[in-house]
């Protein structure tokens, strides 16, 4: 299978738990995050990494573009993770900057299932830069607990929300 992970601190945790999964074979990670793909290096030959180049940006210890941008344009991965900056309901998915939002756009467009994940806090805030609206990802996926209200807007707009750790909600 094959996996597309975003930068930064959550991606790490996301990292971390793929390359503890010694069941997990023939999986190759594509990420523009430096200390995500270090973070899997003990999991090689197991699981492939691709770092796909950029410009550097120090902050998140990311890779932008162009060179990111032109080699997620070449592929389709079966899933991917991206970190936001927050989850506003009338805008959707927020980055901090224009590149980020460039890169986190180009890996939602790589990969047949799109997943957001972001603590509880993301619900409450919005950020400087649009990614995307809701209808373009799978799911959010959260810890912690988000303020209900902040929450249920998320919900209403479409978006399959689900939060780690908590009991599947009852159907009814």
């Amino acid at each position: 299978d094959s996996v597309i992970l975003d930068a930064g601190t959550t991606m790490m945790e996301i990292a971390h738990a793929i390359a503890d999964r010694s069941d997990l074979v023939d999986v190759t990670v594509f990420t523009a995050g430096l200390n995500v793909a270090l973070a899997l290096e003990r999991a090689i030959p197991r699981i492939q990494v691709i770092v796909t180049g950029g410009s550097l940006r120090p902050q998140q210890h990311s890779l932008v573009e162009p060179m990111s941008l032109l080699i997620l344009e070449r592929i389709r991965a079966g899933i991917a993770f991206v970190g936001c900056n927050g989850l506003d309901p009338a805008l959707g998915v927020m980055a901090m900057s224009l590149p980020d939002s460039a890169l986190k756009q180009a890996i939602i467009a790589a990969a047949h299932k799109s997943v957001v994940v972001g603590d509880a806090s993301k619900f409450s805030q919005t950020a400087l830069v649009r990614v995307c609206p809701f209808e373009d990802v799978d799911m959010v996926l959260t810890a912690g607990a988000p303020e209900p209200s902040a929450l249920q807007l998320v919900r209403d707009c479409g978006v399959e929300v689900t939060i780690a750790g908590a009991p599947p909600a009852a159907v009814g």
